[in-house]
């Protein structure tokens, strides 16, 4: 029994196997010419990494000096992305309340970052 596992699993193998081809290896196209695989680095250089990580350090220190209820309408609305409908549900409010409520907060956030860029730079 043991010996016909084995041998069905080896036959299953030897279907399923597939001609592995390196990208390193170069695909030949006629001739004397050669075409190499070029795999594309789809990741972001160190200084956009650390640009984006500054600025997410930044609004974040903002977004904490919100008032309470400034910064849980933003970070529903603006991070986690609820409708206002949703947002007025969580909050038990109504939905124009969420809206003035939204619109100061995201004064209040622009103001705190203005006077944060102002300091730094």
């Amino acid at each position: 029994m043991y010996r016909i596992v084995v041998n069905t699993c080896i036959d299953f193998k030897r279907k399923k196997n597939i001609n592995v081809v390196s990208i390193d290896e170069g695909i030949d196209v006629g001739g004397d010419n050669q075409v190499y695989r070029e795999i594309a680095d789809d990741s972001a250089n160190p200084d956009v990494l650390l640009e984006k990580n500054f600025n997410s350090k930044v609004i974040n220190d903002a977004v904490s000096k919100l008032e309470d209820d400034y910064k849980a309408i933003i970070i529903l609305r603006d991070i986690q992305g609820f409708s206002y409908s949703e947002i007025a549900e969580i909050l038990s409010c109504n939905l124009g309340t969420v809206k003035s409520r939204l619109n100061r907060a995201r004064k209040s956030l622009k103001e705190i970052l203005e006077n944060e860029l102002k300091i730094q730079c």
